[in-house]
C-alpha cells in the first residue's frame, strides 16, 4: 500500500467523483460543510481475483483520489487503511 499520508482538504473544483463510493461530487459538496474530502496518493483497483476475492491494484501511484471522509469508502478500495487522517494546512485559516 501506499507510504503517503491521508488528507483533509477542501475540494478541488477538477473532482467529480468519490473514488470510493462512485458518487459525483456535485453542487452540495462545493459549499461548506460537505467541501471536505480525503486526498490520498494511492494505486487504482484494477479488479477482484476470481478465486480468492482479493483485490488486485495497479503498479503506478495515481496523484489525487479523493474519498469522502468515510472509512466504509475509503475502506472499500484501501482495506489496509490506518484510520489515520492528517489535516491540511490549508485548512487552518
Amino acid at each position: 500500500m501506499s507510504l503517503h499520508d491521508y488528507e483533509l482538504i477542501t475540494l478541488p473544483t477538477n473532482v467529480c467523483k468519490c473514488y470510493g463510493c462512485g458518487i459525483d461530487l456535485v453542487d452540495k459538496y462545493l459549499n461548506h460543510p460537505y467541501n471536505i474530502i480525503v486526498k490520498h496518493v494511492d494505486r487504482r483497483v484494477l479488479r477482484k481475483d476470481h478465486f480468492t476475492e482479493a483485490l488486485i491494484y495497479s503498479t503506478d501511484f495515481v496523484l489525487l483520489i479523493m474519498y469522502h471522509p468515510s472509512l466504509k469508502h475509503i475502506g472499500r478500495k484501501n482495506p489496509l487503511f490506518p484510520g489515520l487522517v492528517r489535516l491540511s494546512s490549508s485548512l487552518f485559516p
